[in-house]
């Protein structure tokens, strides 16, 4: 059944209720469809309720949106909207679109990694830098 449908509808309507028997209370999904929960404390003394997010049937992988994991970690108090989830989406769609032009037009020539890890700049003319090139107290200009 889609999100969309009545029927799903009623149902996350209905756990989201906030029932004096109930322990476990709906508060949204994301994008992907995982389910996020809270837990009522299981006793008066808990500072804080648990919450925690049940995976799509459909998903091969528990992919969690950054919004709804601050909100796993108590980072935020409200939980995120559909609105929010789809504006972060855009973004990094805009973003990976900026990032592909930039390495369009430098045409690959940005750092890399070295052999053992370290920053080689590539597309210099007749130039290799890198930080094991550098000996110390050889410095241009004479020092």
């Amino acid at each position: 059944m889609p999100a969309s449908h009545p029927l799903r509808k009623a149902y996350h309507w209905y756990r989201s209720l906030r029932l004096p028997w109930r322990r476990k209370y709906l508060i949204g999904h994301d994008l992907s469809a995982n389910l996020y929960w809270e837990l009522a404390p299981s006793y008066a003394l808990s500072a804080r309720p648990r919450r925690l997010v049940s995976r799509a049937a459909r998903a091969q992988e528990l992919l969690i949106p950054p919004q709804w994991h601050q909100w796993l970690r108590h980072v935020r108090s409200e939980p995120p909207s559909v609105e929010e989830l789809l504006a972060d989406v855009e973004r990094v769609q805009v973003l990976k679109g900026r990032v592909a032009e930039v390495e369009r037009r430098w045409g690959g020539a940005g750092l890399v990694r070295g052999e053992r890890g370290q920053g080689v700049k590539r597309g210099a003319p007749g130039e290799e830098w890198g930080p094991s090139n550098w000996v110390p107290g050889k410095a241009e200009g004479g020092g």
